[in-house]
């Protein structure tokens, strides 16, 4: 198709490719990889484009594996399955995996992005014993800028396989993902009010009292809620208000307050209060399925950063945060910072490589379309990050280059040179990767 318009799920990414694929086979993309190869286009590979920065866009071929979404596997002895790159995390959680009696072990926030974008980026959860994504793979096949297809695991094509797990979409087009699952699980949830000092006094033994652990920090408030989930043999509890809460009332009462504090920022502090004292200063417990509660209804458009840093710089982070924003009250800070907690693994470029991880959210909602950037507050926040040694989520906000990510990884460069090894002309490239590896597009074959 020519024509195309790519536009990210907030609206503030846009693209224009030359060409845009949808293709339903593996010769298929062959093909188009073919063709961009004889014509000398880039190659860009579209998922549910949920990112908010410019890691999916294109103006070269686009390509949008939405008819790819078979089940091509599934041992139900290893509690393993291999699905199509293009299947949705919501499609296997919630259409496939029941019917084996599987889940994943953990889902990100939101389950419409499709399973090879979603591990490409490094994808994460919550919970100390539980890692990101890309560290259930156990097995994917890639198709590189030559049209070979690589068969990728620990055992074949092993440094590739790490690198693949968190590729970034640089390194070819993932064809197949074989996902290590667990028996199907329901949750017991528990959200409750508590303050900032008295969570940060207890992150080890937090982490260490439930499956999976999460909070959320007020700025300008000490007003933290909580979340905690643990593992039950329990039935779901319908709770019928839910739908109700998070798609009226939730989506309206959220985004009129985000309105008001965007449009008289020196207010947000008292909708931070005002909020959280009217809708969340009470215990709420819940009972379902684990997607059901791993995941929930993004409300409106946003644009978010998220770092990963050591676990230990957690209480030490958020109090030099909170003490910044005391002492520039200029700053209107939206509500919630995330706290969420991963175990570490040994993709070569995961965010979590080598280190047990928090990862701190924060976000720019866009009430009603607005622009609300807050570059003072960003900037304030990533310095406080980058000096604790954090680690930005590759599909999140940032402008981290090369070599800032030299120092942050220690395979930096290995993954460098197999990204060059398998594509010695930057097919996958695009403008967002060219900054990352310090790639300039009118030269090919230079080093990152």
């Amino acid at each position: 198709m020519e024509g195309y318009t790519f536009v990210n799920w907030a609206g503030t990414q846009t693209s224009h490719p030359e060409l845009y694929f949808e293709p339903s086979s593996v010769d298929e993309i062959k093909e188009i990889i073919r063709k961009a190869k004889e014509e000398g286009k880039r190659v860009k590979v579209q998922g549910y484009g949920h990112s908010p920065n410019d890691i999916a866009c294109s103006d070269g071929y686009m390509m949008y594996l939405k008819k790819m979404t078979d089940v091509i596997n599934v041992n139900k002895e290893k509690l393993q399955i291999t699905v199509q790159a293009g299947c949705s995390i919501k499609a296997l959680a919630v259409d496939i995996l029941p019917k084996y009696n599987m889940a994943l072990p953990v889902c990100p926030a939101v389950g419409e992005p499709t399973i090879a974008g979603a591990i490409s980026c490094g994808t994460h959860a919550t919970g100390k014993k539980f890692g990101v994504l890309g560290s259930y793979v156990i097995a994917l096949k890639l198709i590189t800028a030559d049209g070979e297809v690589l068969n990728c695991s620990k055992e074949e094509n092993g440094d590739i396989f790490r690198a693949a797990v968190c590729s970034l979409g640089c390194l070819g087009v993932i064809l197949e993902v074989t996902l290590q699952c667990h028996e199907a699980f329901q949750l017991h949830s528990i959200s409750k009010p508590s303050t900032l000092d008295e969570i940060l006094s207890r992150v080890d033994t937090f982490l260490d009292e439930y499956d999976h652990a999460k909070f959320f920090w007020y700025p300008h408030t000490e007003k933290v809620i909580v979340y905690h989930d643990n593992r039950t043999e329990d039935q779901p509890v319908k709770n019928p208000f839910s739908w109700f809460w998070d798609r009226l009332i939730g989506h309206h009462l959220h985004q009129f307050s985000m309105w008001i504090g965007c449009t008289f920022p020196s207010l947000q502090g008292l909708v931070n209060h005002m909020f959280f004292n009217l809708l969340c200063n009470f215990v709420i417990e819940r009972v379902d399925t684990s997607y059901n509660l791993f995941t929930y209804h993004c409300l409106y458009s946003q644009e978010v950063t998220d770092w990963s840093i050591p676990v230990e710089k957690t209480a030490d982070v958020f109090r030099e945060l909170r003490a910044s924003l005391i002492m520039n009250p200029d700053i209107g800070a939206h509500f919630p910072v995330e706290a969420r907690f991963v175990k570490g693994d040994n993709g070569m470029v995961s965010p979590c490589h080598g280190r047990d991880s928090c990862f701190i959210n924060i976000v720019h909602f866009r009430p009603y379309g607005m622009d609300t950037s807050n570059k003072k507050y960003w900037d304030l926040f990533q310095d406080i990050v980058k000096r604790a040694g954090g680690r930005p989520h590759w599909a999140k906000v940032h402008d981290v280059t090369s070599k800032d990510f030299s120092k942050m990884y220690p395979e930096w460069d290995k993954f460098c040179a197999i990204r060059e090894g398998l594509d010695p002309d930057g097919m996958f490239l695009n403008d967002h990767l060219e900054r990352i590896f310090e790639v300039k597009k009118d030269e090919s074959k230079k080093e990152s």
